[in-house]
């Protein structure tokens, strides 16, 4: 069973007892229901909200409308998000994180758009003093996270894509696990480089799919760059038809320096 943290000050929070009993009732259960999660941002039916509250639709739709409006807590037909839930409740290192970049990945974009714009207009940093920094910046993190999350699914399914097309097959999903430590070395135009090689490479051409490529370990455990290894092949061809030119260009050299190579 979750634990959720309500502070004592709630209760002498002028917007709060400034509520009726039956707002009071929404307020703490919109911020404590068994649904809230780690990014404050969750999913909830307004039927679900009756029957845990037993209050009428029409009140709880009117509630919500004026949370929304007093910038308190935002609603977009069923999701929640608490804008202010971050003061209360923040769930830090690393885990914590992949699990937020998780949910944050299974939103819809319209969704996503929608949470982008109450992050830039729905909230007026310049007057509610009731959103200290720490909680901005957390805010604003997730906006970054949602961004460069959208930015990785596009760089995924570039790398799909030019993969089906190099290889003429039909290769469907990657994980993004392994992508995010070789950008850190290679760029996406190089990944693509060295896919171009696959096909012409006898022993991958094969074997490799775009899970192989980019795997840090090999089966037995050792470290591996399949990434540069292709990147520092050449095609056959390639290297005869550049061989023959340079040594033609020898030749070349020597009868204007009137020079016999001993052979």
């Amino acid at each position: 069973m979750e634990t959720r943290i309500l502070h004592t000050s709630l209760w002498v929070d002028e917007y709060f007892t400034n509520l009726d009993v039956k707002e009071k009732l929404l307020f703490i259960y919109f911020i404590s229901n068994e649904r809230v999660n780690i990014i404050n941002f969750y999913q909830l039916p307004t039927n679900r909200i009756k029957a845990d509250t037993g209050i009428d639709s029409s009140f709880i739709d009117k509630t919500k409308a004026k949370f929304h409006k007093d910038k308190k807590i935002f609603f977009k037909d069923n999701y929640v998000f608490l804008v202010h839930g971050y003061k209360y409740q923040n769930y830090g290192g690393p885990q914590n994180e992949k699990k937020k970049e998780k949910l944050i990945s299974q939103l819809s974009k319209d969704v996503l758009a929608w949470y982008n714009n109450i992050i830039d207009t729905g909230i007026d940093t310049s007057i509610d003093s009731s959103i200290d920094t720490n909680d901005k910046s957390i805010i604003i993190n997730h906006k970054s996270i949602i961004h460069i999350d959208e930015t990785k699914n596009n760089i995924i399914n570039d790398l799909i894509i030019f993969y089906n097309q190099a290889m003429k097959s039909k290769f469907k999903t990657l994980s993004s696990n392994n992508l995010d430590y070789w950008l850190k070395i290679y760029t996406v135009d190089d990944i693509k480089k060295a896919i171009q090689f696959i096909p012409t490479n006898d022993f991958w051409k094969d074997k490799m799919d775009l899970t192989v490529l980019l795997r840090r370990r090999n089966p037995k455990g050792e470290d591996v760059d399949y990434i540069g290894q292709l990147l520092n092949t050449r095609k056959p061809t390639q290297q005869l038809k550049e061989g023959s030119s340079a040594f033609m260009e020898r030749v070349t050299k020597w009868k204007q320096l009137q020079i016999i190579p001993t052979i």
